[in-house]
């Protein structure tokens, strides 16, 4: 029964993935709010909440290859406990509105890569008290994972 009910699991998750193809993005987010997206022309995003404080990362910056082939393997691990730290992980296909969430096990080195490559290559805002405002107050509390 449990492998009918693994296999059963396993062959839902393959289904809602899109293949590396169909896939536009990959959204790694930490379970406190930080999130870095990594999109097929090496651009993305990376900030914290719902929107508001995010920043454009310059197109080239990431791999997306290595990115998504990373986040895929990581389903391996996913987790149930929501005690546990971790990332949930979602990949979007072109004019999709919205993704499911996987949680997996954390991956720090991961995320401090990515984060970093994201910060070094931010878009600046286009105000100057905006990228102040950003650096200064939320880039200054960011990711822990940075520490």
């Amino acid at each position: 029964m449990k492998l009918c009910v693994s296999l059963f699991v396993c062959i839902a998750l393959i289904a809602c993935i899109p293949s590396k193809r169909q896939c536009r993005s990959v959204c790694l987010r930490v379970e406190d709010g930080w999130e870095v997206t990594v999109r097929k022309d090496g651009s993305g995003r990376y900030g914290f909440g719902t929107g508001e404080w995010y920043k454009e990362v310059k197109k080239g910056t990431f791999n997306f290859t290595d990115v998504y082939d990373q986040a895929k393997q990581m389903l391996d691990n996913q987790i149930t406990d929501a005690e546990e730290p971790y990332i949930a992980i979602s990949f979007w296909k072109a004019k999709q509105s919205g993704a499911e969430e996987h949680p997996v096990q954390m991956d720090k080195e991961l995320l401090r890569t990515l984060f970093t490559l994201a910060h070094r290559n931010a878009i600046p805002l286009p105000h100057p008290l905006l990228e102040d405002i950003y650096n200064n107050n939320i880039w200054a509390t960011c990711p822990w994972i940075m520490y």
